[in-house]
């Protein structure tokens, strides 16, 4: 029995993707629009504003966003199946059968594995 992963898409914000953003233009841009903001003659709180709106404005620029994709290991096609029809019902007792659903297929990858090792072991 092997079983297929299947990844599911949170419903959630979308999150900054650091690795990927493009930091040589971040910093250009942060560096040309600093000097810009008044120093003199506004309030504290006025620049402090005017700050960072010049930060969140490069970093939506430059940073990329995503939303990132839950993994369920052992996740096949009958607990897929199982996960959208509790999704759409809430029904406690489909909950308990996807649970039984992913304990099994774990238990037989587990099982599998172990096999692989013993009969590697063995050799």
């Amino acid at each position: 029995m092997t079983a297929k992963a299947v990844s599911r898409v949170r419903r959630q914000k979308k999150q900054w993707n650091f690795r990927k953003a493009n930091w040589d233009n971040f910093s250009a841009s942060t560096e040309k629009s600093i000097p810009i903001i008044s120093r003199y003659g506004i309030p504290v709180d006025e620049a402090y504003s005017h700050f960072t709106r010049a930060i969140s404005k490069t970093t939506h620029s430059t940073v990329l966003r995503r939303v990132r994709t839950m993994y369920v290991p052992c996740m096949d096609e009958d607990a897929h199946a199982l996960w959208d029809e509790y999704e759409k019902s809430g029904d406690p007792d489909i909950a308990d059968h996807l649970i039984e659903s992913l304990d099994s297929t774990r238990r037989a990858r587990w099982e599998s594995q172990q096999l692989e090792c013993y009969y590697y072991s063995i050799q």
